[in-house]
């Protein structure tokens, strides 16, 4: 067996804050931990989080803390091997592709504005956990992949993994 990795936490940012708010969560953010765990995989708005600049890209896993990341939360999916190779190619196809800004805005306006090839975080991974990406998710989702906040998301996948808490 193998395992998808994904990591939830929320930021004091003007953007985490809207979101935390928006969605009343305690997390409002998720990435993917890399296989080796060296980096995290996500969308992000703020450019030069760990280095990288906006969109959907790697950084190092200390950039959450360094930005001034809290309430970090990993939550462990098992998975096939085919199903693991399934999500990371969808995501490494996804890199380089830019954060969904008008998205979130019609998220938070109760509005469906999503950009095709473009992310945010928990969209981003929504649309790989689903059956028609890595087949992680058993069931279709009957919401659609843009209307799962970070801390939906988390709801869901912590009825499906092992949650761990990460001290920061």
């Amino acid at each position: 067996m193998s395992e998808i990795v994904l990591q939830f936490c929320a930021f004091p940012s003007f953007w985490g804050r809207l979101i935390d708010y928006g969605t009343e969560g305690e997390v409002g953010h998720v990435d993917a931990l890399t296989p080796d765990r060296s980096q995290l995989f996500g969308a992000q708005h703020d450019a030069g989080l760990g280095g990288a600049p906006a969109g959907v890209q790697f950084r190092p896993t200390g950039y959450v803390r360094e930005a001034g990341g809290y309430n970090l939360l990993r939550v462990h999916l098992a998975c096939t091997p085919a199903q693991h190779d399934r999500f990371w190619r969808f995501m490494k196809a996804q890199e380089g592709k830019p954060y969904d800004v008008k998205g979130i805005l019609g998220f938070l306006a109760g509005r469906y504005w999503h950009d095709r090839g473009h992310w945010w975080c928990s969209q981003l991974h929504t649309a790989g956990l689903e059956p028609k990406v890595a087949g992680v998710f058993p069931n279709r989702l009957w919401t659609r992949f843009n209307r799962l906040t970070p801390q939906e998301l988390l709801l869901v996948t912590s009825a499906l993994g092992r949650v761990e808490r990460v001290l920061t």
